[in-house]
């Protein structure tokens, strides 16, 4: 389970009203929710935090791998390593103790045994080295979302997929 700390903003809603070509103020409210939502689609498909976050992630060790992959990317500093007893609950620091790889595949903290974890930690993009094809996924998600407000959406727009498929961290 993730959870986010703080959050930024790419996205000012003057630039989506430009955008949407809607010059009036009666649906600020709306097209605010549905930035927030194209920013959350947007970072959970790359696994990029847009702008540097704090989350906080409960993490558990699978049954064949030493390992657990953090959510979000890029790594900026981990604050603590919690470790979960599953058995009595019993939690202990083992900050000290991180071992941490970072690669093409985002990070992943290495770990002694299949346990649970509880990790605070901040990553992300500074909002100015942000790739362009994550603000334009941005703009076309909240447009499609003002458009088809009425309709379901079923599916990510392909031009949507494709601009994210060229930024997104690819685990095997």
């Amino acid at each position: 389970m993730l959870r986010k700390l703080s959050t930024k903003v790419l996205t000012d809603i003057d630039v989506v009203k430009s955008h949407l070509k809607v010059d009036y103020t009666d649906e600020d409210t709306l097209i605010g929710g549905y930035i927030d939502a194209a920013h959350n689609l947007v970072e959970d498909y790359t696994s990029i935090a847009i702008g540097v976050q704090s989350f906080e992630e409960y993490l558990t060790a699978d049954m064949t791998e030493d390992f657990v992959y953090l959510s979000m990317n890029p790594l900026v500093a981990i604050s603590e390593v919690i470790e979960i007893d599953e058995v009595d609950g019993a939690e202990v620091d083992v900050t000290s103790e991180l071992v941490k790889i970072t690669n093409a595949l985002g990070t992943r903290i290495k770990t002694n045994n299949k346990k649970s974890y509880k990790v605070t930690y901040s990553a992300g993009v500074d909002l100015a080295d942000i790739p362009k094809q994550m603000h334009q996924a941005i703009l076309l998600c909240t447009s499609d979302m003002f458009e088809n407000r009425v309709e379901k959406v079923k599916q990510k727009r392909t031009s949507v997929e494709y601009l994210l498929n060229q930024v997104s961290i690819k685990r095997i």
